[in-house]
């Protein structure tokens, strides 16, 4: 009996000194209990900044977004099941960085001013650049994408509300367009 008094003390001081995992400092997670019916979660340097940026997801898919303060957040979801999930490259996965803009003085498309495209193709204009090949298009939603080919990779970059959104997919799928339908889909 004595010895089976020190385990169990022993596994009660040992399990005191393991830290509970703590969640994101810059991260606010709400009940639909909690005041304005809102369930999700928010991200934002502090109090006097406000929110920076509000997701209606779970806690545990809250807890998979990359936000350490400042602009940028990064979050990975799984295509088709849009699921959040743990960032990873993967055939399946899609990592969207997002960051807010002045929208009056922000244009994705500089970099291709005076820049001819070499053809169109069922409204989507494919422009040589740089050694990589950029295709433009207008988005349901009326911005218009960038989408560059990085042979292993797409890099597609768009405005969605207040914020520059770029995302990265694996290079398997050609559909553009269906790529960003969906990440739209994510994001609203």
């Amino acid at each position: 009996m004595y010895w089976l008094g020190v385990v169990v003390a022993l596994f009660v001081f040992l399990y005191y000194l393991i830290p509970e995992p703590k969640d994101n400092p810059y991260m606010k997670i709400y009940s639909p209990r909690d005041d304005g019916g809102f369930a999700g979660c928010e991200f934002s340097e502090g109090k006097q900044s406000g929110a920076v940026f509000r997701f209606h997801m779970s806690p545990e898919e809250c807890r998979l977004v990359d936000y350490g303060g400042g602009d940028v957040l990064t979050v990975s979801i799984d295509y088709p099941s849009m699921k959040v999930v743990k960032q990873r490259i993967d055939k399946s996965v899609i990592t969207i960085r997002m960051f807010p803009i002045l929208r009056s003085s922000f244009w994705e498309g500089e970099f291709l001013e005076g820049v001819e495209p070499s053809k169109t193709v069922e409204g989507v204009k494919f422009y040589d650049y740089g050694g990589l090949t950029t295709r433009t298009f207008d988005g349901g939603d009326g911005e218009t994408v960038f989408a560059t080919d990085h042979e292993r990779y797409w890099l597609a970059k768009r405005l969605f509300n207040d914020l520059r959104v770029s995302y990265q997919y694996a290079r398997t799928y050609e559909d553009v367009r269906l790529m960003d339908e969906f990440v739209v889909s994510f994001l609203k």
